[in-house]
């Protein structure tokens, strides 16, 4: 080993480090490196089929990366049109409602409701006036959410149907409980697209190229 490399690691090493300080940077380095997962997958698989599971999984962390960008915009829309609602409305708390709302919000179909909740609770300690207004805001904002924001920020990512995504969300709030629950949505996406790339665009290119053997 020359000097110069010598020199480059010590560098590199943070002075005083303990080794397992030392060893537990090198495993969260490690695990942070999503490349070395795909190669990983794609050894386990024969050879033939790996440029198209290579492929599907490109595509899924694509589709994946426009969905996580795609969602973010969305939850802070929603955060911010509730903060200003409830401010509006005279709701308590109007910055701590927009930001349940906001967050609760990565999570489809079950999200929005939940944190409608506590927001009409606060609502009901005003006036049972200002809870059916707060329910109305609520309602038109998940309506302007679900039909101009959602196809805006993704329509560069995959389209999930509500019923794949209804029955995973209850798939895996059932297995994982919680975690399950807010990982569901992130998880159909990559299961959706590698289910389309490695088997519904193969069939279709088998379809074609036996259409094209007829023909000839």
């Amino acid at each position: 080993m020359s000097n110069k490399t010598v020199i480059m690691e010590w560098v590199a090493e943070p002075r005083g480090a303990s080794p397992s300080v030392r060893s537990s940077s090198q495993h969260w380095s490690q695990a942070a490196q999503p490349d070395l997962y795909r190669r990983g997958l794609l050894l386990l698989a024969p050879v033939k089929s790996r440029p198209r599971l290579g492929e599907a999984l490109d595509a899924s962390g694509k589709a994946l990366r426009y969905w996580l960008g795609g969602q973010v915009v969305a939850m802070t829309v929603t955060g911010v049109l509730v903060g200003i609602s409830m401010w509006l409305l005279g709701v308590p708390a109007p910055l701590g409602l927009g930001l349940v709302a906001g967050l609760l919000d990565f999570v489809p179909l079950v999200g929005p409701i939940a944190a409608a909740i506590p927001a009409l609770l606060l609502a009901y300690t005003v006036s049972p006036e200002t809870a059916l207004f707060v329910l109305m805001a609520y309602v038109i904002i998940q309506q302007i959410e679900g039909n101009i924001l959602q196809p805006l920020v993704q329509q560069r990512a995959v389209s999930l149907p509500p019923a794949l995504l209804l029955f995973a969300l209850l798939a895996s709030s059932t297995l994982f409980g919680l975690p399950g629950v807010i990982l569901a949505a992130p998880l159909a996406v990559v299961l959706f697209v590698m289910v389309n790339r490695l088997y519904v665009a193969h069939e279709d290119d088998d379809k074609k190229s036996r259409n094209f053997s007829l023909a000839l």
